[in-house]
């Protein structure tokens, strides 16, 4: 969370800077000693803020550790639309809740969340849980479980 603050931070920065230098003072310290270089920080700020918050978690900012994610591999790897001991175990573990939808999938989701991820409740292969797992609930995880831990 701290990289993209910065990273807005920092954008913000850039264009003030970018928009303070176009502004004809007499006196601008700023502009005047910078001649034709003038427009290089406001970039180099620009695109640092940009690098930042659009940059991807390394993996030891990752929620869903390495071993974290082969449990959640092996939990959905025999998915058939009902949910094992194994799997209410992880879904647990992160706070995870599920309702079956009318259209025939199970819908997870973290509580008061605006975002749900789907997948069939009658699989057409076994491949069809891990495929899920990988694609879609750890992606989902990660993306959303530090916005609704608290």
């Amino acid at each position: 969370m701290g990289r993209r603050v910065l990273g807005i931070i920092l954008f913000v920065v850039g264009v003030l800077l970018a928009f303070l230098l176009q502004i004809p003072i007499t006196g601008n310290v700023i502009a005047e000693n910078l001649g034709d270089f003038r427009y290089i920080l406001s970039a180099v700020l620009i695109i640092f803020g940009i690098v930042l918050m659009a940059h991807p978690l390394t993996l030891e900012e990752r929620v869903v550790s390495h071993g974290e994610r082969e449990q959640i591999k092996s939990a959905f790897r025999q998915w058939d639309g009902k949910l094992t001991g194994a799997q209410k175990k992880v879904l647990s573990r992160y706070g995870l809740r599920t309702e079956t939808t009318g259209g025939g999938h199970v819908a997870f989701y973290f509580p008061y969340s605006q975002t749900k991820v789907y997948t069939s409740s009658t699989p057409s292969d076994q491949r069809t849980g891990l495929n899920f797992a990988l694609k879609q609930l750890i992606p989902y995880i990660e993306g959303n479980y530090m916005e609704h831990v608290a």
